[in-house]
């Protein structure tokens, strides 16, 4: 009963290795190339820099590098929560908003990019009538929610949207005023959601369901 099981995940490390330069519309390698020359504007370590710092001049391109690039990085930890973030979440919700926003910062410190430390940061400077604040996070998590969107119009397995983590999806799903009512997998490299909106104030416009690739966690969990 093991061996099959066994033999099948040891082709699976072999495929993803062999595809692991491209994904759908997400060139690795074209990717590690333009992140890596220490004299480029696009050097990863100054694009991260940027983007930590607020910066609203990155352009779409550079938004791409840096939400694909972070698969080179030694931060990137597809299925870990960012410390702090779930402390941050608890504080919003115990009203705590100083407070979420230290634990904030201290996430956002670790993954700048992480989209729902974004989110709730923007979260704690709301409730603390922080308007400017709010709008600077707000910017950057839509910069990258754009990013994903770009990748594929999640119609079909072959035009999904390309994620760099599972929480991901449900950061497009929220946005788009829809919650998940069914997951499934396909061929360990797609995911499936089936989702409705939250209320009535929101209009899917019939879509009911998504598609998102998470080829590139799965590798990186490969490699670790």
């Amino acid at each position: 009963m093991f061996k099959p099981l066994f033999l099948s995940l040891l082709m699976s490390i072999s495929c993803y290795s062999i595809s692991a330069q491209k994904i759908l519309t997400v060139d690795l390698t074209q990717i590690k190339e333009n992140i890596s020359d220490i004299t480029s504007p696009n050097y990863y370590p100054t694009l991260l820099s940027k983007f930590s710092n607020l910066d609203t001049t990155l352009t779409a391109n550079q938004l791409y590098l840096l939400y694909y690039g972070k698969y080179f990085q030694t931060f990137y930890q597809p299925t870990e929560t960012p410390k702090n973030q779930n402390d941050m979440y608890q504080s919003l919700s115990d009203k705590y908003f100083s407070a979420a926003l230290v634990y904030g910062k201290r996430a956002f410190d670790i993954d700048p990019l992480d989209l729902k430390t974004l989110f709730g940061i923007s979260l704690c400077h709301y409730y603390l009538h922080n308007e400017k604040e709010m709008d600077k996070y707000l910017h950057m998590y839509y910069s990258l929610l754009s990013v994903i969107v770009a990748s594929g119009d999640g119609k079909k397995p072959e035009s999904a949207m390309v994620v760099m983590s599972v929480t991901d999806e449900y950061e497009i799903i929220s946005d788009l005023g829809a919650v998940v009512t069914k997951l499934k997998t396909l061929k360990n490299k797609t995911d499936l959601l089936f989702i409705k909106k939250k209320s009535d104030e929101f209009d899917l416009y019939g879509l009911k369901k998504l598609y998102f690739n998470i080829e590139i966690p799965i590798l990186k969990s490969f490699e670790d």
